[in-house]
């Protein structure tokens, strides 16, 4: 046996390396003690559970079987239109009203495509179904891949399962520009020529070419063709709402009236095709509400080229998420359908060649049961075998993904905005007690500085529901991504002016109250003695028009949508007749809370928490309020905000974190 001792080369390196190792160790002893004293939120101290469980699959829940149908009226033409799906290929999969009223998934969808394509055939009659973007952003199928970038590739491969004509791009495939590039790369080849992005360009360089200035259409610019049953040629523009990019250098987009002074929009009105085109198709990210409504402005543009002036338009809208009817002037139409997949678009088209269209419109109620009504058939034989592959497919993501994982049981609902923002059962006020938890410190804590947490309510997006409290439910509540940051040593005479100042600037403030006071220990004593001042916004808005009853109607048990549009009679749009969803103003528009610490005598100074998506907002208010033009702060002066673990707090991961820290856990998970 021989002994083989180290060489003096090999100890040298070994002395080394020991000494780089605790040379690092002492640097990074030393920055910690430099590091000012911050209060950091800590989780409860029990043991996280080995596994959790799991929410097993179930069928589609159904809505009351003796509810008052209105049936589609048939065209020459007909358009089925969805629009802000963000994700939702799955049921809503609540049991009690209204969500069952919209408990299709995308199997169910796929399948009535199917059906109906098969219906116009048998009559002679064509169908175009369209989609008018945002396909992502507010479902675990769309934004929870376990990879980087999102799974908008799988969800999209799930949206393909469906035979769409004519598709357009919505504001939320525009935020990244990874994500556009894979709208490029993977998804426009599924639909060569026929996703219209008339005033949405990329740059050149991007798409392959070498200039760094110049840009191209993303998408095909217009389409034309003729509709196989008829024999009418349509021809579509796609675009989206006035949009800012956040990428001007590699995302360029257009308003759409200046995209209608480009020349290649003058040489399609001048072309034989336009003169020869018997109907035209809009397919707009934009809605028929609010600042970003241009609807009426397009259609008057285009009706001054001779090619369109007498010609039926078909306008389908979107954005805004509500279900909405407008008739610009007698041979056009605009609907807009609704959101996440509750909600699918009728429209159709007599008499095209006349130059005096009759236009009908319906909004359906996505649920089995209304879908097979509307195709014909019995319930039983309304999934094919295309739209079970797409259901076992999507199952099989759900469960690879862990999107059906229990984190908690919610010990009751939280809402939207089907009570008002200052009740008790309000998510607002849920997610008020979520921050405060998170970001407030305690009474035992050290000498820290006054806390003002901000947050926008609109990332909000959901209700939730009593019971378990899923992956899935954590990306439909809020599926943002930006991570909070701190920004330390605000004057506290300006900090406290900053949420005040944010609702009364925003265009949807109408409150008398904008922020929490949480004055901690305010009775100078360190016994827990707190005051809350209530935010109480001015008298609630009653159910918008186009969801509110019309009087005197006829009323079904079920809750669900009643829409008054300003097409046909105004209240006989929805397929379904419901008793009305009552709807409150979602506001402020800004939600926190400011915690003074008197724990430390004297403290003048304010720690502002918010997320990284307002941080330019606030930085630039805070700086106006010094001094208008000032630029003492600068948003990268901000710091991710970590908790004592050194983990981020993501807007997505508030409710998940309330669940696992705070909420009752399923039996198999304890």
């Amino acid at each position: 046996m021989y002994l083989h001792y180290p060489s003096r080369k090999t100890i040298a390196s070994i002395a080394v390396l020991g000494l780089s190792i605790l040379l690092a160790t002492l640097v990074q002893h030393a920055r910690q003690r430099q590091r000012p004293v911050e209060w950091q939120y800590e989780p409860p101290a029990t043991a996280a559970p080995k596994h959790k469980t799991r929410l097993p699959f179930t069928d589609a829940a159904l809505p009351a079987s003796d509810q008052t149908m209105r049936d589609l009226v048939w065209g020459d033409v007909q358009f089925l239109h969805t629009t802000d799906i963000h994700g939702w290929y799955t049921p809503h999969h609540s049991t009690s009203e209204p969500s069952t009223s919209f408990s299709a998934d995308w199997g169910h969808w796929v399948s009535f495509i199917e059906h109906m394509r098969a219906k116009a055939h048998a009559q002679g009659r064509d169908l175009v179904v369209v989609d008018t973007g945002d396909l992502v952003t507010g479902h675990g199928l769309s934004d929870a891949h376990p990879t980087d970038p999102p799974g908008s590739i799988s969800s999209n491969d799930i949206f393909a399962k469906a035979h769409y004509d004519i598709l357009t791009i919505g504001n939320h495939e525009l935020y990244s520009v990874e994500g556009v590039n894979l709208i490029r790369d993977t998804f426009l080849p599924r639909y060569t020529g026929r996703y219209l992005t008339s005033n949405v360009n990329i740059s050149a360089q991007g798409a392959g070419k070498t200039s760094t200035d110049a840009s191209v259409p993303l998408g095909a610019l217009w389409h034309t063709t003729v509709l196989p049953q008829t024999g009418l040629r349509m021809t579509s523009l796609g675009f989206v709402f006035n949009f800012a990019s956040p990428h001007p250098r590699k995302i360029v987009t257009q308003p759409p009236l200046e995209m209608m002074d480009m020349p290649w929009f003058k040489d399609l009105m001048d072309s034989p095709t336009a003169r020869e085109t018997d109907l035209w198709l809009l397919a707009g990210h934009m809605p028929l509400d609010g600042e970003e409504d241009e609807w009426n402005e397009v259609v008057t543009r285009m009706r001054t080229w001779e090619a369109v002036a007498t010609k039926p338009i078909v306008a389908l809208a979107g954005h805004t998420h509500i279900r909405n009817c407008r008739q610009v002037d007698a041979n056009t139409m605009v609907l807009q359908s609704g959101r996440f997949h509750e909600t699918a678009g009728w429209v159709s088209v007599e008499n095209v060649s006349t130059g005096k269209a009759a236009f009908s419109r319906r909004y359906i109620d996505l649920n089995p049961r209304n879908l097979a009504h509307h195709a014909g058939i019995a319930i039983t034989n309304l999934t094919t075998r295309a739209g079970y592959a797409v259901r076992q497919h999507m199952r099989q993501l759900i469960r690879d993904w862990n999107l059906n994982e229990v984190h908690g049981l919610a010990p009751k609902d939280w809402y939207l905005d089907s009570v008002p923002s200052d009740h008790p059962d309000s998510i607002l006020q849920g997610v008020r007690d979520i921050l405060r938890r998170l970001f407030v410190p305690a009474a035992t804590t050290p000498a820290v500085n006054s806390t003002l947490v901000i947050l926008n309510s609109g990332s909000m997006r959901s209700d939730i529901k009593k019971g378990p409290f899923t992956t899935n439910d954590q990306y439909i509540v809020s599926p943002f991504s930006d991570a909070f940051y701190v920004l330390r040593g605000i004057p506290y005479h300006l900090a406290e002016q900053v949420l005040p100042r944010l609702n009364l600037l925003s265009p949807e403030h109408n409150a008398s109250v904008v922020y929490e006071q949480h004055p901690l220990y305010a009775s100078g004593r360190g016994d827990g003695a707190v005051r809350f001042t209530q935010v109480y916004p001015s008298p609630v808005v009653a159910a918008p028009c186009n969801e509110a009853a019309s009087a005197g109607q006829v009323l079904s048990p079920s809750r669900g949508y009643v829409t008054v549009d300003e097409c046909g009679l105004g209240d006989d749009g929805d397929d379904t007749v419901h008793t009305a969803i009552a709807v409150h103003a979602f506001e402020p528009p800004y939600v926190g809370l400011l915690a003074q610490s008197t724990f430390v005598a004297g403290a003048d100074v304010v720690d502002v928490i918010t997320v990284k998506y307002l941080l330019p907002r606030i930085v630039k208010l805070l700086n106006d309020l010094e001094q208008p033009g000032n630029a003492r702060w600068d948003a990268q002066d901000a710091q991710v905000y970590h908790d004592r673990y050194g983990q981020e707090i993501k807007t997505r991961d508030l409710w998940k974190r309330e669940a696992e820290d705070t909420w009752e856990q399923p039996v198999e998970a304890r």
